[in-house]
């Protein structure tokens, strides 16, 4: 009796539905339809049409898809009784319309075959590369007990009529029978709400799934793409078989629903979530872990709605199993979330942090670089003698003394320089054309080529800014600092900075504030202090007698430097010259 009653009562659904189909076919077409034609699902205005897939009709492929699936389900009393099947577009009860009730001979398996190599072929699509990155559905496919992947595994695919066409997925048997599996949850959602959306008690809930399933339309071809195994797939299809159900089981149709929106909005948020751990090539392990456990949950979920779905469907099970285990399955899997949210927080801030530290060390050097700038402009201004170094090319004949010669004399200075204990000047007398500045070159190369030399200046006679001391120490204020390590550079640079007409001062001066102070302030916590050279080559040739006296009253200072010793090679006749 129950049974007449069931088939009476698809029946008339099935006029409600043609009725609502022709309807809106009429709406949408401004045609008048044969509604039969629409019932077969030939085209209707409720068929879903991903962002990234176009959908072409193809008829009498049901058996292919349904052989590519490879599922198998024990035949419904109905069809035993040799009742014509009901449209898909009816959302009848008999689910099992969508799966094979017997296997596949040969000949039916080569035609699957040759249809899909021909699907293929025609649309001439390249192959997607496969995914990198390891399968999570599989891995909490894996952690199941047998018996609920077992239930997984029979979880009726619902049927989709059409030929899908994708750009980056290759169309092999198994990927066309997850698009087609997802695409017939899509319209079966999209169908069953518009039987019921008038019905006040369950609009909300059944706006919630259609909303989640339309989110999720967009990402059907990456889910594809992600879920080679197609688990995610089979949850999916609990949502279509809970509101096929619900045709049926009217006084728990609410409770299905509830249950439809939730393993519909977690599947849809996820598919964001897998979208973006695809995207990220360094994803934590304990994001990967957590992200497993709620796989497992979700899955364990829909093996206790697979379960229900195939018992004896008698109205105690819903009351003292389906609240009892589905609340505390709902449970679970809020707890999973939980932790996988735990751990994304870790992980955000940890990345947060990490983007905040390269930030500022983006910042940092970017401040460098401008305050280097500036240093370089303030080290611009300084006026100096360009050709009073040693080795500058100046049109004057450069000597060095020849090999074995002066050896003592050289030995003498070389001791002077690296020792500490040593006075702070060495001075070198001699007469016109004995060869004074000979040997001030090869000292000053001597020195630069162990690190030494601070810096040098050859006084000539007529040499322009050569020929008195207004540019000295201005000139070995640039080269120390050329030879100085960066983080020495500062007092000196701030000396510059802060004394912007150093360069119109006395000798005397520039001295104290370009040199003296700076690197007397120097603490470096050395056992032997940094020694540096400065060779002074010619000091008789300076035209300005009080420039010579003030150089001469600077020497004495020298000895005050600790931490870094600035000393003077000077040469010169007896007597300064007027």
């Amino acid at each position: 009796m129950s049974a007449e009653i069931t088939r009476q009562d698809v029946k008339g659904k099935t006029k409600v539905v043609k009725g609502k189909l022709k309807r809106l076919w009429h709406r949408d077409h401004g045609t008048i339809g044969d509604p039969g034609q629409i019932s077969q699902g030939s085209s209707t205005s409720l068929e879903a049409t991903p962002t990234h897939c176009r959908e072409m009709h193809e008829s009498n492929d049901r058996q292919r898809d349904v052989n590519s699936l490879g599922l198998h389900r024990k035949s419904d009393n109905k069809h035993q009784n040799g009742e014509s099947e009901v449209s898909h577009s009816t959302l009848n009860d008999e689910q099992d319309n969508t799966v094979s009730h017997d296997k596949p001979n040969g000949e039916q398996r080569e035609q699957s075959r040759r249809r899909g190599q021909s699907i293929d072929t025609s649309l001439n699509l390249p192959e997607s590369a496969p995914p990198t990155k390891p399968d999570l559905w599989q891995r909490g496919f894996d952690d199941l007990e047998p018996e609920k992947q077992q239930l997984i595994k029979s979880i009726p695919m619902p049927k989709y009529n059409k030929t899908i066409e994708c750009n980056d997925v290759k169309l092999n048997p198994d990927t066309v029978a997850r698009l087609k599996a997802l695409n017939g949850v899509v319209e079966t959602v999209k169908t069953q709400y518009e039987i019921d959306q008038e019905k006040s008690r369950i609009k909300e809930p059944a706006q919630k799934i259609v909303k989640a399933v339309l989110s999720f339309q967009d990402f059907i071809q990456a889910a594809v793409t992600f879920d080679p195994t197609g688990h995610a797939t089979s949850v999916w299809a609990v949502v279509s078989v809970g509101l096929t159900m619900t045709q049926n089981y009217r006084s728990q149709k609410l409770v299905w629903l509830e249950s439809c929106t939730f393993l519909a909005d977690i599947l849809t948020r996820y598919s964001f979530v897998e979208d973006e751990y695809q995207k990220d090539p360094n994803t934590d392990e304990h994001v990967e872990t957590a992200l497993v456990q709620v796989y497992v949950a979700v899955l364990t979920f829909a093996a206790l709605v697979q379960s229900l779905s195939n018992r004896g469907r008698a109205v105690w099970i819903w009351k003292s199993i389906y609240g009892d285990s589905l609340s505390e399955l709902q449970k679970s899997i809020d707890g999973a979330e939980s932790h996988l949210d735990r751990w994304l927080q870790i992980v955000d801030r940890r990345e947060q942090r990490e983007r905040g530290n390269r930030l500022l060390e983006t910042a940092d050097k970017m401040l460098d670089s401008v305050n280097e700038i500036h240093d370089r402009m303030d080290l611009a201004e300084l006026k100096v003698a360009e050709e009073a170094h040693y080795n500058a090319y100046n049109g004057e004949e450069y000597q060095e003394c020849l090999h074995e010669t002066r050896t003592e004399l050289l030995e003498d200075i070389k001791s002077w320089a690296t020792d500490p204990d040593r006075q702070a000047v060495f001075w070198l007398q001699g007469m016109a054309g004995t060869g004074k500045s000979t040997v001030s070159r090869t000292v000053a190369r001597w020195l630069d080529n162990e690190a030494l030399l601070g810096g040098s200046f050859f006084f000539k006679k007529g040499g322009t800014d050569r020929e008195d001391a207004k540019r000295l120490f201005t000139t070995l204020t640039k080269q120390i600092m050329e030879r100085l390590p960066p983080h020495l550079q500062q007092p000196i640079k701030k000396a510059i900075k802060d004394s912007r007409d150093i360069g119109s001062s006395n000798p005397q001066e520039q001295f104290n504030k370009l040199l003296f102070k700076p690197l007397k302030s120097l603490n470096l916590g050395l056992q032997a202090p940094l020694i540096l050279v400065a060779v002074i080559d010619a000091l008789d040739e300076c035209r300005v007698p009080a420039d010579i006296a003030a150089f001469l009253s600077t020497l004495p200072k020298l000895s005050d430097m600790k931490d870094v010793q600035l000393r003077m090679f000077i040469t010169s006749r007896p007597e300064p010259s007027d």
